[in-house]
């Protein structure tokens, strides 16, 4: 998925679609935001050489907290707020990227979900200290991240090796659309269980 400005437009353009942002469903547009957010803050924490970073003292950590109050009480336009935290901010050096994500799959279909959540989950494993914290009702993002974790298990399995999984989108369980997703999901699911008997 691109996103692109094409005479003043922004356009989410996938494979098979191009799509003007402005039309799109909200579903399309808060998950353009978040990946937006998610990619610009993972650059801001990878820039930083984690080797030389180091911990802050209590005594800083309690100036810095004590500047942050006088900020916030400041009677300051929140233009003139954010300048000041952002200078401030300048000072720190982060050494990772906590990226907290409410309910990602909001009007979002199932294979929609599983891109924004696999992109997630990428830039989380851009750092080794970068963490993820997602709230989700979708049974599709649970059962996706079910197959992550499960795939991820395999991978560190001593023998090293990894197979491509078949596709099995064209296997639906029953006429509805929403359903044949899971059962994609949980037959990917059988794959890396049998995938990992075959290790042991």
């Amino acid at each position: 998925m691109n996103i692109r400005k094409q005479n003043k437009k922004s356009l989410l353009i996938g494979k098979h679609f191009k799509i003007d942002l402005l039309k799109a469903s909200s579903g399309f547009q808060s998950l353009v935001l978040l990946y937006l957010v998610t990619k610009h803050l993972s650059k801001v924490t990878s820039k930083n050489d984690s080797s030389r970073y180091k911990e802050i003292s209590l005594e800083e950590e309690k100036k810095i907290r004590k500047e942050v109050e006088r900020i916030f009480d400041n009677n300051s336009s929140e233009d003139v707020r954010h300048i000041i935290l952002e200078k401030l901010s300048s000072r720190l050096n982060y050494s990772c990227f906590l990226n907290i994500v409410g309910e990602p799959e909001q009007n979002l279909y199932p294979n929609s979900q599983k891109h924004i959540l696999f992109e997630l989950i990428r830039t989380k494993n851009e750092a080794e200290n970068n963490q993820l914290l997602l709230t989700t009702h979708s049974p599709y993002i649970i059962n996706y991240l079910t197959l992550a974790i499960k795939a991820k298990a395999i991978k560190v399995n001593e023998e090293g090796t990894i197979h491509k999984l078949p596709d099995y989108s064209g296997l639906p369980s029953d006429e509805n659309y929403l359903n044949e997703h899971l059962t994609s999901s949980n037959d990917l699911f059988i794959d890396l269980l049998e995938l990992e008997d075959e290790f042991e």
